[in-house]
């Protein structure tokens, strides 16, 4: 039922949502002052939300700065959460998207001996199981990059960054205990993964990659409407709805 109305939720105050209700509204109202004022609210949503420069700026304030390889310690253990590949056929590789950073930044923090060993945690994709465990997929692509199987190890069974954490933990208790680990995710996931991971007792230093954002450019403020900006919004704004369902059900 949580899950439902945090969905619902979701689409209800993604930004495309607001500027089609305003439309419609302008559409069939038939009072001239309703529909004035829903076309100059529509449009100014509009240009607010397909602007590049304003929601770089956003975002910025949301991603944790990048961590120079300089500045880390030597590190047991990189934790590195899933959700970076795709379910495709021939399944005789690896087919990344987006959030690939997750497994080449790990790659290069390995490279450089400034991780010892490596655990993915991430199972199957969907709420109903299909295909291969996530953390399977990306310790071949590990293990065809040269690491040895031996020190890479995987969690199958999280669906989400809670069970990421939670199963994470139950892990590193067994095997590693009081070792120095290091959380690897994408920038705009790092502040709920945090949480997660703070609440079942772990101590991390962080590693965000993956980032959406980059240094403000004045040019992008004439760059709309641009329709990037939307997803940037929604996925910006799902990562607050989900601090927020965590938060209310305890998991943080």
């Amino acid at each position: 039922m949580f899950y439902f109305l945090s969905k619902t939720a979701y689409y209800i105050l993604m930004p495309y949502t607001w500027v089609f209700v305003l439309l419609i509204v302008a559409i069939f109202s038939k009072n001239v002052k309703y529909k004035k004022r829903a076309i100059i609210i529509s449009l100014s949503l509009l240009f607010f939300f397909s602007n590049p420069f304003l929601i770089n700026l956003m975002m910025l304030q949301w991603e944790p700065a990048p961590v120079a390889f300089e500045k880390l310690e030597k590190y047991d253990y990189a934790v590195v959460l899933t959700g970076v590949t795709i379910q495709k056929k021939p399944y005789d590789r690896v087919f990344f998207h987006k959030g690939a950073d997750r497994a080449t930044q790990t790659l290069q923090l390995y490279k450089k001996g400034l991780v010892s060993k490596i655990l993915i945690t991430g199972g199957k994709p969907g709420i109903i199981d299909y295909g291969v465990a996530e953390s399977e997929i990306l310790k071949d692509f590990f293990v065809m990059a040269g690491v040895p199987d031996t020190n890479v190890i995987t969690e199958v069974k999280a669906k989400n960054t809670y069970e990421n954490a939670k199963f994470t933990a139950e892990i590193l208790n067994k095997i590693a205990f009081g070792k120095k680990v290091l959380l690897v995710t994408s920038a705009f996931h790092m502040k709920r993964s945090v949480a997660c991971f703070k609440k079942v007792g772990l101590n991390f230093d962080i590693f965000p990659v993956d980032y959406y954002t980059h240094d403000p450019v004045w040019s992008d403020v004439f760059e709309f409407p641009n329709t990037y900006p939307f997803q940037l919004w929604s996925i910006l704004i799902h990562e607050w709805i989900g601090l927020a369902a965590y938060k209310v059900t305890g998991k943080i």
